[in-house]
């Protein structure tokens, strides 16, 4: 009698369409068995040493501390101990790599403003010369900033060499003093400062008239590919500027998907380049990638081939349609490509801030790496 009976699955998702796709979402975990028994076992060990008062580098007046501000709401859940594997400080001080709270998914810090977010400002506003903080809220200055956020790691005559391509612009065009204002600051704050210098930088950017904004997305698509070799913080980048100074931006984004099912190709080009950024060989590109399928019901022989290269175009594609999934199951994107990008634990400034780019993207803002 029961075998002429639908399955359960497609009996509940007629009921509530949806309803399984997002309890998955919950409950899924990207993580290996190894790492998942590593983060039990050291969470027992830190439990244990914080019964019996001796946790390492820790006082019975700090433990209380702890205690008492998680219990008052005040503590930071944030998935991070910034604490790098050498030297100490704020993140704005250099590219070293962070740990990451295995136990502990990244989508927590989605829409969160944590205790340290204010300092972070504070500290960053802090490191702005006087004439730099002007220029960015200026038209011609958050322009040139957007041009040096690209160009700040490359030689002098690199520089001069790609800033020609540009067409020449009273607004939008290059413009060297104001450029050379800005660029040292850009230099010695490092990649950690570059997304938050750029936000602080979008109201200006947004005053622009529509056709300067679209030949400002043309010219820095133009600064991203003039080597021939496009970064992935330059996808993720260019990918930024195309959706907030769009003429839609700002609207809001219809519901298209309430399953992942529909937007498959679309992760296999996100996560495809994800692992690659965040693997030492193919090989580990290919483990990487397939894990973070697997997190989506693409698992053994059904898991395709990671793709060698994605183009901006295609990238901005799969990002617009991953934008049109239910917000519930926007989580598990953040979480899975948390995981392509780290490495034994760890993640570096540079993979942070692309991942709030990427993030920024679906309509999921992360705060900036904080101490």
């Amino acid at each position: 009698m029961l075998a002429s009976h639908p399955p359960i699955e497609d009996r509940i998702n007629a009921l509530q369409p949806g309803l399984i796709t997002r309890l998955r979402s919950r409950l899924r975990d990207t993580r290996s068995s190894e790492a998942l028994r590593n983060t039990q076992a050291e969470n027992s060990a830190q439990r244990q040493a914080n019964t019996l008062g001796n946790a390492p580098g820790s006082s019975p007046e700090s433990t209380q501390t702890s205690t008492t501000a998680s219990a008052l709401g005040f503590a930071d859940p944030a998935p991070f101990n910034t604490r790098a594997n050498k030297g100490s400080g704020s993140p704005l001080a250099g590219n070293n790599r962070y740990r990451i709270a295995t136990d502990t998914p990244m989508s927590v810090r989605v829409g969160q403003v944590y205790p340290g977010s204010e300092n972070y400002a504070k500290d960053l506003l802090g490191q702005l010369p006087a004439t730099c903080r002007g220029l960015i809220y200026t038209r011609a200055g958050a322009v040139q900033l957007s041009y040096s956020l690209l160009i700040a790691d490359l030689p002098a005559e690199q520089q001069q060499r790609y800033l020609a391509l540009l067409p020449a612009h009273p607004v939008v065009g290059h413009q060297e003093p104001i450029l050379q204002k800005l660029l040292p600051t850009v230099t010695a704050l490092g990649a950690a400062a570059r997304f938050p210098l750029l936000e602080l930088a979008m109201p200006a950017l947004r005053k622009l008239d529509p056709n300067e904004q679209q030949q400002l997305i043309r010219n820095v698509k133009a600064l991203a590919v003039a080597d021939q070799n496009i970064s992935l913080f330059e996808l993720a980048l260019t990918s930024f500027f195309s959706r907030h100074l769009s003429p839609r931006a700002g609207r809001a984004i219809a519901v298209k998907h309430r399953r992942f099912q529909p937007v498959l190709p679309a992760l296999r080009q996100l996560f495809s380049l994800l692992a690659r950024a965040g693997a030492d060989n193919p090989q580990q590109a290919q483990a990487l990638f397939s894990q973070a399928m697997a997190g989506f019901g693409v698992s053994g022989n059904a898991v395709p081939k990671i793709l060698t290269s994605v183009s901006l175009r295609e990238l901005s594609q799969a990002l617009a349609e991953l934008n049109k999934l239910s917000p519930l199951l926007k989580p598990a994107i953040i979480d899975a490509s948390a995981e392509c990008v780290s490495q034994n634990g760890h993640i570096s400034v540079r993979e942070y801030e692309m991942m709030r780019l990427v993030a920024d993207q679906l309509d999921c803002p992360m705060p900036p790496l904080i101490d």
